[in-house]
């Protein structure tokens, strides 16, 4: 029993590193500028619609 307990944290602690990078890789990779938009964003929009 004391056994399976260390491998299930180990495995529950490797599933959630797996997803948290693969959620933040996906979030860079779909739209890299997400970040840099949502800190522009509190600026006037005018910089948003110079972008375009």
């Amino acid at each position: 029993m004391p056994q399976m307990m260390p491998m299930s944290w180990v495995m529950i602690m490797s599933m959630t590193l797996m997803i948290w990078f693969t959620a933040l890789a996906v979030m860079f990779w779909i739209s890299p500028a997400n970040s840099i938009s949502l800190q522009t964003n509190y600026n006037p929009p005018k910089k948003s619609v110079n972008f375009f």
